[in-house]
């Protein structure tokens, strides 16, 4: 694998191993309140610094003062309130990191505490106290989905299983935290960056400093891992700003304790989850509803949940489906993507009910899941549709012979040892391709023909 030797030697080059002439060092100030009204913000004792060349906050911004992937909802710097610990209120530049943060202790910043919001469901259920001054009420985005004739499904159903599940918020802990270089000669930006979208990040920072796509350019060196948490821009545009203010090249490294709180998780979600099946196993109905927290701002997570819509069914074949949504606005951690992008976690709920209505109607897991698998030529509820053979009977065969299955009533109550005990199960997922439900995947492609009849893509 190309750059695997630099990898094991340690050669390689990361972000923040760039060393640029005359390259600044930046550092953030985030709120000590997740919910509250900035009342005072005085930088002059840091400016005074020496060794400081600039302390920025939202009134230095050349012209936009908020950004976001999906929806322009999150602030760039905090501007009057602060709604979550990771909004940063201001960003100094400083010829060293001891200089830097002396800056930062010496910003004088008074607050008035606000109510939060910080349970999903009560901000699902009630606009009383909303995450952000600007929200009329709590709920981001809803994705829905509808196939069939719920009410019908669930009428001919004569086994029905209904059961809540809670996943919890998940950190994705990439060994290279959130990192910046940012170069503006004054006509043109040079960043490198450890992230997961290039060109998004290029498009959200021009638009942001109202300049030209073709004067931004970014540079993913090698990239401490990412796993979704890199997906959305989280220091580009902070960092970008000093730059051009100093006109001098900053970098900008989060601390492990700032990356914890700072970039976006996998989302805690709560299901509420109904699957109807007739008494021969056949699945004829789900009908679901899914609260996600997205913390104080939109990110990525509506099109996440685009993809847990139509992934919460799971594999399988199910005529009549209802499915409902929603991302809340809270003053927790800002979610975004993660691993599976919205899938992992339904899949674990759906898998449940599976084995419960397997249970209930006295029948293998196995089978079950054989029964009602898709196949070729199987419509999904989303409306894809499944035109090839996919192999999923066969694959769920095998890893039950490979697990001795039908044996294994002679072999799991067998002690391997004192206090210790054995357990097999059967699970199965799936997974989306592209951006989710209603989000709009795009590709492009130059195809040319040569003289010898050839073609470069």
């Amino acid at each position: 694998m190309e750059g695997s030797e630099d990898k094991v030697t340690g050669s390689c080059e990361f972000t923040s191993d760039i060393q640029l002439p005359g390259m600044l060092i930046a550092k953030a100030l985030y709120p000590d309140n997740p919910r509250a009204r900035i009342k005072k913000l005085d930088v002059s004792a840091a400016k005074a610094i020496r060794g400081v060349e600039a302390v920025v906050t939202y009134h230095d911004l050349p012209d936009k003062t908020h950004y976001g992937i999906l929806v322009k909802d999150q602030q760039i710097f905090a501007m009057d309130e602060v709604y979550y610990i990771g909004d940063i209120v201001a960003l100094v530049a400083a010829e060293s990191e001891g200089i830097a943060q002396q800056a930062i202790d010496a910003i004088q910043v008074e607050y008035e505490p606000l109510a939060g919001i910080y349970d999903p469901i009560q901000a699902y259920e009630s606009s009383e106290i909303l995450a952000r001054s600007d929200l009329e009420n709590n709920i981001l985005a809803h994705e829905s989905l509808t196939h069939g004739d719920i009410e019908r499904g669930f009428n001919e159903a004569d086994v029905i299983v209904k059961r809540k599940y809670k996943t919890q918020c998940t950190e994705a802990l990439f060994l290279e935290t959130e990192s910046v270089v940012a170069d503006w000669d004054g006509q043109n930006l040079v960043m490198y960056v450890s992230g997961q979208d290039p060109h998004g990040d290029r498009n959200q920072v021009a638009e942001a400093l109202g300049l030209p796509i073709n004067r931004v350019r970014v540079i993913y060196p090698f990239v401490g891992g990412g796993f979704g948490g890199k997906e959305e821009l989280h220091i580009q545009i902070q960092t970008a700003v000093v730059a051009m203010k100093t006109k001098k090249p900053v970098k900008f490294v989060r601390s492990r304790q700032e990356s914890l709180f700072t970039h976006q998780k996998r989302a805690g979600i709560h299901i509420r989850l109904e699957t109807g099946a007739k008494k021969d196993g056949t699945l004829v109905a789900l009908r679901a509803t899914v609260i996600g927290d997205s913390g104080p701002y939109s990110n990525i997570f509506p099109a996440v949940l685009g993809a847990t819509v139509e992934l919460i069914s799971g594999p399988y074949k199910i005529p009549n489906e209802q499915v409902d949504a929603y991302a809340v606005a809270t003053n927790n951690l800002t979610t975004g993507g993660m691993r599976g992008f919205g899938t992992p976690e339904v899949a674990f709920a759906f898998e449940q009910n599976i084995d419960q209505l397997a249970i209930e109607l006295g029948m293998d897991p196995i089978e079950f899941r054989l029964m009602n698998g898709m196949e070729k030529d199987t419509l999904m509820p989303s409306g894809a549709y499944i035109y090839h053979d996919i192999g999923l009977k066969e694959t769920i065969k095998q890893a039950a012979q490979a697990a001795n299955w039908s044996t294994r009533a002679e072999w799991l109550d067998r002690e391997p040892q004192p206090g210790f005990r054995r357990g097999l199960g059967v699970a199965t997922i799936w997974h989306g391709m592209g951006m989710g439900k209603d989000i709009v995947d795009n590709s492009g492609a130059t195809v040319e023909m040569t003289p010898d009849g050839s073609v470069i893509l």
